[in-house]
Parts: C-alpha cells; sequence; structure tokens
C-alpha cells in the first residue's frame, strides 16, 4: 500500500493478511484480497527432503540428521489459538498440506487460530517419543511467553493422527503410576542411580496434564493397539526398524543398582 504523506514524500507498506481483513483508501473501507494456497503450496514443494525423509527416520531413527523440531509457520501472535499438528508413522508434517490449505481458506479460522506442526522420527519407541514431544512444546512456549501470561500459551489445540494421536494422548491425562508399575519393578525413592538417568525415567513413565493444552483431537488414533502388531507383517516390521538407544551423563551400565525396565513399546521381555 502506498500512502502520500503531509510533506509530500511516499510511504509503502505490506499489509499482511493474516492480520487484517481491509484496508482504508480515501476514507473508505476495502477488503484485502490474498491467495492463502499458493505460500501452501510454496512450502510443501520446498520441503520435498522433509518429505522423504519419512521412510527412513522410521527404519532407523537415530541415523537421521532430522531430529524432533516443533514448527511455526507463521510469526508466533499471542492473541491466536495454536493448533498443532502431529503426524503419524513413516510420515510427516508435509501430510497436513491439504488440512492446512483448507483450514487457511477460512477467515474466521485465520483470525482465530495459528498452525503449528510438530516433526518427530517414527521409528522411535513411543513413549520415548511422547517424552520428547512434552519436553519440546514445554521448551518452545517458554521460549516465545516468558512470563506465562499470554492467551495463545494456554489455549492450544492438538491434533494427533494415526501415531501422533497416540503420542499426543499424554498431554492430556495424570499417567498416575499406572505405566511406572508395568514397567519399572520399584518407585523412585527406592532405585539407586544417577540422577539424570532416573529423571529421564521418572519423565518418560509419568506425566501430567499440560495447561497449555485445551483440546486434544484423535484423527485415527490406535489407541488401543492394532492387530496389524502381532502379524507377519507387523513381526517384519519390528526387525527391520534399527531404534538407537541415547545415552545419558552417568547412564553407563555397571555401579550400583540400577532400574529394571522394559521396552517402552513390546513391554516385559519373556
Amino acid at each position: 500500500m502506498l500512502d502520500r504523506l503531509p510533506d509530500g514524500r511516499a510511504r509503502l507498506r505490506f499489509l499482511s493478511p493474516v492480520n487484517r481483513a481491509e484496508v482504508e483508501l480515501a476514507g473508505r473501507l476495502h477488503p484485502l484480497t490474498a491467495d492463502f494456497s499458493a505460500p501452501v503450496a510454496t512450502l510443501a514443494s520446498r520441503a520435498a527432503a522433509l518429505r522423504r525423509s519419512a521412510f527412513s527416520s522410521m527404519l532407523d531413527s537415530g541415523k537421521n540428521a532430522r531430529r524432533e523440531k516443533l514448527y511455526l509457520i507463521q510469526p508466533y501472535d499471542p492473541d491466536r489459538i495454536p493448533l498443532l499438528m502431529v503426524h503419524g508413522l513413516k510420515s510427516t508434517p508435509v501430510a497436513f498440506t491439504n488440512l492446512v490449505n483448507d483450514l487457511l481458506a477460512d477467515p474466521e479460522i485465520r483470525r482465530r487460530y495459528q498452525i503449528w506442526h510438530y516433526r518427530y522420527p517414527t521409528g522411535t519407541p513411543v513413549l520415548m517419543n511422547a517424552m520428547t514431544l512434552r519436553r519440546v512444546l514445554g521448551e518452545t512456549l517458554r521460549k516465545l511467553d516468558p512470563s506465562g501470561q499470554d492467551f495463545a500459551t494456554h489455549h492450544m489445540v492438538v491434533i494427533g493422527h494415526s501415531m501422533g494421536g497416540v503420542i499426543s494422548h499424554t498431554l492430556a491425562p495424570d499417567s498416575g503410576w499406572t505405566l511406572w508399575d508395568s514397567a519399572v519393578a520399584k518407585r523412585p525413592g527406592q532405585l539407586a542411580g544417577p540422577p539424570e538417568a532416573l529423571a529421564v525415567l521418572r519423565d518418560l513413565y509419568i506425566f501430567r496434564p499440560n495447561p497449555a493444552v485445551r483440546r486434544v483431537i484423535f484423527v485415527a488414533a490406535p489407541h488401543r493397539g492394532s492387530l496389524w502388531a502381532d502379524n507377519w507383517l507387523g513381526s517384519l516390521g519390528q526387525r527391520l526398524l534399527k531404534t538407537r538407544s541415547r545415552r545419558y551423563p552417568g547412564a553407563a551400565p555397571g555401579g550400583g543398582s540400577q532400574p529394571r525396565l522394559h521396552h517402552p513399546v513390546l513391554g516385559p521381555p519373556d
């Protein structure tokens, strides 16, 4: 928009149709028009490498260079509701391209919401991915809103598809001791080990409702597991996956009584 200033100079302004629907010209209001599909298509085309990483990050999550990350596709707005999308198995945020395009076509949604994406390597065990989601989300919110006073950081909506729904589920309930007792032989106060390793263990199995999240929407999320996991195809998939353990300071084996753990996904050993 070109403005003529009182001193005769001109000023060029760029207006975002995301933040305003109309502009005043010569005393009259005019609607701002925009093509919201073009930037979505451009973003998707530039994310081709990210899209191709879906399969490799499932088969060998440790080798994949793209680690867990939360993406904001627009500048942070403290007054709009974050709509966080979490993709499923063998997938990436690019899978939500059509949904994002449809949502941005609605002026009411554009006015009230801002779209975020969470990306993670889907070959990592489910509870570890869920723990990392909670950590990354907490760190992001603290960076965006250090005072914790923004409307946005208290009214988040999460959409989880497939496995993304399973890990997003841990943002809402209080786990109590149910998961811990099913996997660890003793309570935290009875365990001996490096404090860093015990803290990771506690974060893995114990979680509380996230106060930033108001609603979680599940799309085809297998909360009760899948029959495919127990047939020949599921067994083949488990053999193909390469889950690389992460080491934490002081967590090396040996020295003191270590917690007895079961696999975060497959359960207790036979």
